[in-house]
């Protein structure tokens, strides 16, 4: 098991249900990555998810290459006990 699955088996407690949905951009606007980001449904489905305990997360890693090009990663991501148990 990698590192990553390893950290959210420790971060979702038992019950709960963990979504993440990573996405990759070559630009620097936060204006553009939030207008992609709302288009998709997953990315939807994340942020308007119910349940009792929801907590959402955001992480954003930016690498810097020469030439002023940049790779920017962006992971919505939400944990949450859902309305049926």
């Amino acid at each position: 098991m990698d590192e990553s699955q390893q950290a959210v088996k420790r971060f979702v407690p038992v019950g709960h249900t963990f979504k993440a949905f990573p996405r990759h951009f070559r630009q620097q606007s936060a204006g553009l990555m939030a207008a992609a980001l709302v288009r998709e449904a997953v990315a939807d489905d994340i942020l308007t998810t119910e349940g009792d305990g929801v907590r959402l997360g955001l992480c954003v890693k930016v690498f810097a290459y020469p030439e002023d090009l940049v790779s920017v990663w962006v992971m919505l991501a939400v944990k949450w006990r859902g309305l049926e148990q």
